[in-house]
């Protein structure tokens, strides 16, 4: 992540050498409370040049408000960017919630998976005729949130911050408004939730944009602009690292015309590697030039005198070409193979309870991921789409997917194995729901994630 991190540095070094507030016009910071006498006072810090805005509101120590209203001068956003540049708004917030109770109830399996004390925030933007409205749910400890606002909320107005509800108050640490600008090899810090409802219109390439996850930063994400955008960046990487039959070769585009890739992605460090070492032999498209840039700048791959080592980190890729429901399912399937590249607890834990299952039910997955293309062969593989399959819906839904939906798929395809299939089913003991609790135990540690439910902030145009 070495350009993110410049990046902030840059932030930093612009905001102590800024000029003043635009005009004189300055920012008013109130608590929505103001009448309480035992309301903490804040205090803020506005930096203003040509390449950023910062705007820090803090409040004192442990003195941490529940709400706050921000009124912002016009001023602050009249100069216009770079040339050949945009700007890339910013507002990150800096939530925390007090720990309450127990973090992980485990006697509550077997109505649902709790995850202990909870909350959601509210926050609302505005400017002239224009509203957004961002709900961010938290959970126990601190979050950094990051939210990117729509161009026409410039220059914004006003910021409404509240963090009560009946369940538990979320309380704001800190405030930092940003406004900057960078390549698209800069991963943008996002909830899934913001890259699903990112403005197309604004990203930086019109074929993509790039983020990074902010739960796990070196989990990158790239959202492209239909799929065969998305086949010049993955296409002969899906093939060489996961098709049955192709897995471990090298073929060109027109070799694999025809043929069908993914409409998402997933690839860790290792195999990112290996493929840039074998592939660089013959010539890459514009997109895997792009991807092999991304890569190294942001140390997901390490260039080295004799090829490329693995970093830290993966990539994985949705595209604006399927719909919106399945972008969100897609996108869930694709976060949960991030989770198993970057967490070794939760990795092996998969392989533990891979191994749990009977000989039946290890049957039945494996006929399953052949019949979704994959080399069945490769038992890393065969465990991280076990999980991601198993992980990509709320448990309320495991069941019905496994039980209800892809049996008759698998039939279809598989008439002769009919008579298996209903056997390991009418068993009674296939261990859909038992190995989703027990893979959603082992993501209780914080940050906690919930099997189908990786979106945890919603944005409403008002």
């Amino acid at each position: 992540m070495r350009i993110l991190f410049y990046f902030w540095i840059l932030l930093f070094l612009l905001g102590i050498s800024g000029c003043d507030g635009g005009g004189g016009g300055e920012p008013v910071v109130a608590e929505a409370e103001a009448a309480r006498h035992d309301t903490p006072a804040l205090s803020y810090d506005i930096s203003l040049n040509a390449k950023a805005r910062v705007l820090d509101i803090s409040a004192g120590k442990d003195q941490y408000p529940a709400s706050l209203l921000l009124s912002l001068p016009r001023e602050m956003f009249l100069a216009p960017p770079p040339a050949n540049n945009r700007w890339i708004w910013t507002l990150v917030l800096d939530l925390i919630v007090p720990i309450e109770g127990t973090w992980a109830d485990f006697r509550g399996l077997d109505q649902g998976i709790i995850l202990g004390a909870g909350g959601w925030a509210k926050l609302t933007l505005e400017a002239a005729g224009e509203k957004e409205k961002y709900s961010v749910e938290v959970k126990p400890g601190n979050r950094r949130v990051y939210i990117y606002p729509h161009s026409d909320l410039l220059p914004l107005e006003l910021i409404n911050f509240s963090g009560e509800n009946e369940e538990v108050q979320v309380t704001i640490r800190g405030l930092q408004l940003l406004l900057g600008y960078g390549t698209p090899l800069l991963p943008l810090p996002a909830d899934p939730g913001t890259v699903l409802a990112y403005n197309q219109e604004e990203w930086r390439d019109p074929d993509f944009e790039l983020f990074s996850w902010d739960l796990y930063p070196h989990i990158l994400i790239i959202d492209t602009a239909d799929y065969s955008v998305q086949d010049r960046f993955f296409k002969r990487l899906a093939f060489y690292v996961e098709k049955k039959g192709f897995r471990g070769n090298i073929f060109t585009l027109a070799e694999l015309a025809g043929k069908h890739g993914y409409n998402a992605h997933d690839y860790r460090a290792k195999d990112l590697a290996r493929f840039f070492n074998k592939v660089e032999r013959s010539p890459l498209t514009r997109e895997e030039e792009r991807l092999k840039s991304i890569l190294t700048e942001n140390g997901v791959i390490i260039k080295k005198s004799s090829g490329y080592e693995p970093g830290e980190g993966g990539i994985i890729s949705i595209s604006r070409s399927s719909s919106k429901a399945l972008r969100c399912h897609l996108l869930t399937h694709e976060i949960f193979h991030g989770i198993f590249f970057s967490r070794p607890d939760y990795r092996e834990g998969c392989f533990a309870a891979w191994q749990e299952l009977s000989f039946e039910e290890q049957e039945y997955w494996l006929l399953f991921l052949n019949w979704a293309g994959y080399d069945t062969a490769d038992h890393y593989l065969v465990v991280n789409e076990f999980q991601a399959y198993l992980m990509q819906q709320p448990r309320r839904g495991v069941d019905y997917y496994f039980r209800e939906l892809v049996p008759g798929r698998l039939i279809e395809s598989y008439p002769q194995k009919e008579a298996r299939i209903r056997r390991i089913l009418e068993a009674g003991n296939s261990g859909f729901t038992p190995s989703f609790d027990r893979l959603q135990g082992l993501l209780q540690s914080r940050p906690a994630v919930k099997g189908g439910e990786v979106v945890t902030i919603k944005r409403q145009r008002l």
